[in-house]
């Protein structure tokens, strides 16, 4: 069987799964990479292109929930979700929105009509904007070299003032 042209990534706390998972599928596929800690997925994702993630749901011994690997899944969703490209140029792209979107920066998104100005600012700012709002500690996300205050623990006593939030995506949901 001609193997297929593909990159996979297993991750799970079970060595026997992760060995058991790669000896079958190294056979199928042409890369097959493994992590056993669902932590390391971000820093895999920013290196290379999955075509494939297979997550462990549960990595506390005794949990069943799923919560844990429901938790770092939302790695998995790169910012450009609605950016379909197979493009080596795009490639590019995602990463200079990967690169800016780490950044306390004004961006000008330039093209002419129809290239996807708007896509790739969505990518951006909805990558920052829970952070932008309530703040992170320092190490919460890659580019997260301080601790920062959100706009509401800044605005407290006073008036924030949200201009457009109602263009806010839908797939914005806050964890609290």
């Amino acid at each position: 069987m001609d193997k297929k042209e593909g990159k996979i990534l297993i991750i799970d706390d079970d060595q026997a799964v992760l060995y058991t998972a790669k000896l079958i599928l190294k056979h199928i596929f042409t890369q097959v990479r493994t992590a056993s800690h669902p932590a390391e997925v971000m820093t895999l994702l920013v290196k290379e292109h999955f075509d494939v993630v297979l997550l462990d749901m549960n990595f506390v011994q005794g949990k069943t929930s799923g919560q844990e690997g429901l938790f770092w899944s939302k790695d998995l969703e790169m910012p450009f979700h609605e950016i379909v490209s197979e493009s080596k140029v795009m490639e590019l792209v995602f990463d200079t929105i990967k690169k800016v979107a780490a950044k306390d920066a004004d961006v000008s998104v330039l093209g002419e009509n129809g290239t996807g100005k708007e896509l790739v600012a969505r990518a951006i700012t909805e990558t920052l904007f829970e952070s932008e709002l309530f703040g992170h500690a320092k190490g919460a996300f890659t580019g997260a070299v301080e601790e920062r205050a959100g706009r509401f623990e800044i605005a407290s006593g006073g008036t924030l003032f949200l201009d457009e939030i109602g263009n806010l995506s839908l797939s914005f949901k806050p964890n609290y």
